[in-house]
């Protein structure tokens, strides 16, 4: 898991003075050392109180708790950790943040202007290329940066272009663009060829939902804070369904505009959905709408002109010398007609499809669009149904998407009694009394059972036992482990193995390995 062969994994006077977040990495200054923590599929990150970690999180079984721990910083109150599911996890260590692998990505929102001059690298290297099988909502997931020769005589490893865009993100964004999934990538890159607006569409897309991200979903994760800790009960995640348009979705919602589009041979786009990321500089509009459209769009919508002089915009401004042309992928009178941005959309239902791609890596793609290609598979009746994002939270015990359903989030647990609820940190948690323990091992037993499961119903092998959660302790450990002065007295004198390797940074200076 360390990375740097030349970083000590005991170092001393060690303090955390600052954390920044970078796409799905997070970058912990600790003065003389800098971490980097890269996030990968289900892995989390919570802050545990001294009792929340000791109490529990050490004392169940990696395999019994939910979760597993990638790593953990241990400090004098509180406990930074890493829950993950099956510890795709990376950790990487320097002695300062230029060296780090993030160093070289683009955030989307702190450096547009980069990522556009990252996308136009990609762009010359992947149009030559021609490729017409390939999906463009699979490139773009899979597309890493160009290194220069510096990077590479540096020994830096290829990074993610689209830093962030996961497999439902990417659908998310394709949506805002309205673009179709069975885009190709050679569609997408040679349009530009002739406006340049679908690539365009979908950075500002891009923009868009980082924009949402920074600003607005910590005020859904404020809700379900627990001291510092995220827990979400079925509700809440369920609740949390409204953030999405169309992944993992029964139905969507489009506006008027979309609904009259749909069946046509133009793109399903909604101008209005991309406003707040249009209202920044270097908002791509001419490449979008064309020179001849833009400037009278943009004043009726209140929003800037500026001027093409982003890398993107300069690059294709080299392809069209009479200016930008106007899109051949958008209805050319219904912007012009109805404006850029109508305060109130309306939301008229419409179905959703559910596709996988037959090449590649067979990921779920939802989508408006109704198609039928080579290159997607439809899924209808019931294995669309488990795809569904409510039939997964509310019949499964599968971990889903979005910030109350990632690896280690904490759940809430309710008993009959109106407002008498408790939080349980991890399955089996210790902690808590029986009966919610047992509350919750019912749940799970009829969640694998099947949505017709009742309590009556479950054969005698299948009933909840009434006993105490079993917690395994071990008399003999096999590794360092950090010294019992430091550890709470609840559990000084604990030993175990077999469970998770942790680093535990100490407030006071000395960074330790544990088995827990």
């Amino acid at each position: 898991m360390y990375l740097h062969s030349k970083f000590p994994i005991q170092q001393r006077d060690l303090r955390l003075r600052s954390v920044a977040f970078a796409a799905r990495n997070v970058i912990l200054d600790f003065g003389s050392a800098w971490a980097q923590v890269q996030l990968f599929t289900h892995t989390n990150l919570q802050i545990y109180t001294r009792s929340e970690w000791y109490d529990t999180i050490c004392l169940v079984d990696k395999n019994k708790r939910g979760f597993k721990i990638g790593i953990a910083f241990e400090f004098e109150e509180w406990v930074l950790a890493f829950p993950t599911m099956d510890f795709l996890i990376c950790v990487y260590w320097r002695v300062d943040r230029e060296s780090l692998p993030s160093s070289i990505q683009h955030d989307i929102y702190d450096d547009w202007l980069g990522f556009l001059g990252a996308v136009v690298s990609w762009v010359k290297i992947m149009k030559p290329k021609n490729d017409r099988g390939m999906l463009a909502i699979t490139a773009v997931r899979h597309a890493t940066m160009e290194l220069s020769p510096a990077q590479l005589a540096e020994g830096r490893t290829p990074q993610r272009l689209f830093a962030g865009a996961g497999v439902y993100t990417v659908v998310e964004f394709f949506f805002l663009a309205g673009l179709s999934p069975s885009l190709t990538l050679y569609d997408l890159l040679h349009e530009g060829l002739a406006t340049g607006s679908r690539l365009a569409r979908l950075l500002v897309a891009f923009r868009q939902i980082a924009i949402h991200a920074r600003l607005n979903i910590w005020n859904i994760i404020r809700r379900n804070l627990h001291g510092w800790l995220i827990a979400a009960s079925v509700k809440d995640r369920l609740r949390y369904l409204r953030e999405f348009y169309v992944y993992g979705k029964d139905i969507s919602y489009v506006t008027p505009r979309q609904k009259v589009l749909l069946g046509s041979e133009w793109d399903l786009f909604e101008p209005s959905h991309l406003h707040v990321a249009m209202g920044y500089k270097n908002n791509l509009g001419y490449l979008i709408y064309g020179t001849e459209a833009w400037p009278a769009l943009a004043e009726a919508a209140g929003l800037s002109v500026g001027t093409p002089d982003d890398p993107l915009s300069l690059y294709f401004r080299n392809v069209f010398a009479k200016g930008y042309p106007t899109p051949r992928s958008l209805c050319p009178t219904i912007y012009t007609e109805l404006g850029l941005y109508i305060k109130k959309l309306g939301k008229i239902q419409t179905n959703t499809y559910f596709y996988r791609n037959t090449t590649g890596d067979k990921c779920s793609i939802w989508s408006i669009y109704d198609v039928d290609v080579p290159s997607l598979t439809r899924l209808t009746g019931t294995p669309r149904e488990q795809q569904l994002l409510k039939e997964h939270i509310s019949g499964s015990l599968h971990y889903n998407v979005g910030p109350l359903d990632f690896c280690g989030v904490a759940r809430v647990v309710s008993s009959q009694g109106k407002g008498n609820h408790k939080i349980m940190v991890c399955e089996l948690d210790p902690r808590l009394p029986d009966f919610y323990v047992d509350r919750r091992e019912t749940s799970r037993v009829m969640m694998t059972l099947g949505t017709d499961t009742t309590l009556n119903s479950l054969p005698v092998s299948k009933q909840p036992t009434k006993r105490r959660r079993s917690i395994n302790m071990h008399d003999e450990d096999t590794g360092p482990v950090i010294s019992s002065s430091k550890l709470p007295s609840a559990v000084k004198r604990t030993k175990r193995k077999g469970a998770d390797a942790l680093l535990l940074a100490d407030a006071e200076g000395d960074l330790v390995v544990q088995e827990l």
